[in-house]
């Protein structure tokens, strides 16, 4: 059995950390037959812990007979808007989400849509445009792939989740939703570009007003692609990584990208991580072999439904997350949004979720 490499390195070079790695080297090595690295158990934590409840984190369960849990709290929020919703979302198919944006108009709240122009040919999007809700499209050049929800200036609803069917049951996803006046201003500026200037894809100006916000002691940086450098972005926080990289990625075919990760583990940091196996399957160029071949433990997922994270956990203590996969296009042409927040409560929440992915 193949050592991993960063193992490797620490017991050559004999450094001060070489014991407590040897332990934790023969749990990888024992683990690399399976599917994902046996790591501890995360208690759940309640949302209303983040930011002294101004933030919080849902996540999809596709396995669970329950439905769709994380619909409620979205639909609360959409159903007590006073002012505005702004939408920017890529597929669009809930009837409940298409009813209370139609309600909200109804009460006299602004409510302005843009979707891709690849998913308007479907009844959903079509009876909110019967009834009235302006909606802009991107053109057949690019895609618009967003998905961020803005809630009188004040909500910023964001994460890798399409308010679909499948999306909210079928497959694995985040929805984290951030109560903060100027980290909203930032998607409202993007969510302007595309709706009134219909600037889309390279056509989106460098402007976020507030690109990096605190909020109740939780840094969060905000990123658009392509106009923002995501990939660079990214580089710079993973070559920081100490200790571990957890990642949850639907679509990876960024070389960088994975070598950024390879780089780390080289240098005795712990990189594990889960893929969609469907991506795995139909991706050109696809990192999972390259990683795999590397030591990395990386796993496919084991579900009818997609594995559609786009996440990366860093040192227990970062959390990566949007609508951006780890790919050319979304670098290069896509419309795209990401949040790096540091806080080692809401990490230990997405920790929780890949664990339970791992056991399901």
């Amino acid at each position: 059995m193949r050592m991993v490499p960063a193992c490797y390195n620490l017991l050559m070079k004999k450094q001060p950390q070489a014991i407590i790695m040897i332990l934790l080297c023969t749990v990888l090595m024992t683990a690399c037959s399976s599917s994902l690295i046996n790591q501890p158990e995360v208690q759940s934590l309640s949302s209303e812990t983040l930011a002294g409840g101004l933030i919080h984190v849902y996540f999809t369960s596709p396995s669970a007979d329950s439905g769709c849990e994380l619909l409620t709290p979205l639909l609360n929020s959409m159903e007590g808007a006073e002012d505005s919703i702004q939408l920017a979302m890529y597929n669009l198919n809930l009837k409940p989400v298409a009813e209370a944006l139609i309600a909200a108009q109804a009460r006299g709240v602004t409510v302005e849509v843009v979707m891709d122009n690849d998913k308007m040919d479907n009844k959903v999007p079509r009876s909110m445009a019967s009834a009235g809700v302006p909606m802009v499209t991107d053109s057949d050049e690019s895609t618009m792939h967003n998905k961020f929800m803005v809630i009188d200036g004040e909500q910023v609803w964001t994460g890798s989740l399409n308010y679909t069917d499948t999306g909210c049951g079928e497959d694995y996803n985040n929805l984290i939703q951030i109560n903060s006046t100027e980290l909203a201003r930032n998607y409202q500026v993007e969510f302007e570009e595309m709706f009134s200037a219909h600037q889309f894809s390279a056509e989106s100006p460098e402007n976020t007003p507030n690109p990096i916000v605190n909020i109740q002691g939780v840094q969060v940086h905000t990123y658009f692609s392509p106009d923002d450098g995501v990939q660079d972005a990214l580089l710079k926080v993973i070559s920081k990584a100490d200790h571990s990289i957890v990642f949850m990625a639907y679509s990876f075919t960024s070389d960088k990208l994975a070598k950024a990760l390879m780089d780390r583990a080289e240098h005795g940091v712990v990189v594990t991580g889960v893929m969609d196996a469907e991506q795995i399957q139909s991706n050109t160029g696809g990192e999972y072999e390259r990683l795999r071949e590397a030591g990395i433990l990386v796993a496919k997922d084991d579900i009818p439904g997609q594995m559609h994270h786009k996440v990366i956990i860093i040192d227990e203590k970062i959390v990566v997350t949007g609508s951006y996969n780890f790919s050319g296009n979304a670098e290069k042409r896509n419309d795209e949004n990401v949040l790096i927040l540091y806080s080692p409560d809401l990490a230990r929440q997405y920790l929780q979720e890949y664990a339970q992915i791992k056991t399901r």
